[in-house]
């Protein structure tokens, strides 16, 4: 927990093959950070599409990303500590940038000018349901120095999960993530629950059961659901949207 309290701005990173279990829980996970002010984001690496999960948050599902973009800010950095600029301008000519400065006295050289880069956008990687960073596709691929740099929150129920987070939430004894993610609140910040929030760990415990009638349903699994229930899990919202709302 303390992890996710430190964080200014965390990314939840849904993998390949999330399904509907990877989308309800990160949708639950984003509604935890942001009842904690967590100015959160969700990316997938999944190219299956969710939309009969809109019911669960419609303001925030259409804005889960396909693709992570300007993970980094750019700083044109200039001494002033002996020459004062007085105008600051700019124009865009020929896809080329200018910015034009104007000093009260004297004036700079190149010298004076630097190109930074600032730090990630993002300071937290909340993984829901990858097995490994491979499994995160080509968010990985297009941003391992981002990986590498940022500490990661591992969240999986998988036997085979290479616990490659800085902190893993792996809980191989549980049906699905919705389940995981219900026992991480709960121990967090059980107070933070609501019905939105319930209803969105539920959907992912009945997705990947099949409705609890999946072999590995145990009593904790039932449990877990009787509990999200009694903070107000809509069950036949999900099982309407999930099952009984069909397109030709």
């Amino acid at each position: 927990m303390r992890t996710i309290e430190r964080s200014r701005a965390p990314l939840i990173v849904i993998p390949k093959g999330g399904g509907a279990d990877g989308f309800a829980s990160a949708l639950g996970m984003a509604r935890f950070l942001r009842k904690l002010e967590k100015p959160v984001h969700i990316v997938t690496a999944d190219t299956q599409s969710m939309r009969h999960l809109d019911f669960l948050d419609e303001e925030h599902t259409g804005k889960i990303a396909p693709s992570l973009e300007n993970i980094r800010s750019y700083v044109i950095q200039l001494d002033v500590s002996r020459t004062k600029p007085e105008e600051l301008s700019y124009d865009v000519v020929d896809g080329k940038l200018h910015i034009f400065l104007q000093p009260r006295s004297g004036g700079w050289s190149k010298d004076d000018l630097h190109f930074a880069q600032t730090s990630y956008r993002h300071d937290l990687i909340i993984c829901v349901g990858a097995k490994s960073l491979e499994d995160c596709g080509h968010i990985f691929e297009d941003h391992p120095d981002f990986f590498y740099r940022t500490p990661i929150v591992n969240i999986d129920h998988a036997p085979h999960n290479e616990h490659f987070g800085h902190v893993n939430v792996v809980d191989m004894t549980a049906t699905s993530l919705g389940e995981v993610c219900h026992d991480f609140v709960s121990i967090c910040a059980p107070e933070l629950f609501d019905e939105h929030m319930a209803t969105q760990f539920l959907t992912g415990m009945i997705a990947k059961t099949k409705s609890f009638r999946s072999a590995n349903v145990t009593p904790k699994t039932l449990q877990v659901a009787s509990a999200l229930m009694a903070k107000g899990a809509r069950r036949d919202t999900i099982v309407d949207r999930l099952y009984r709302t069909r397109s030709v």
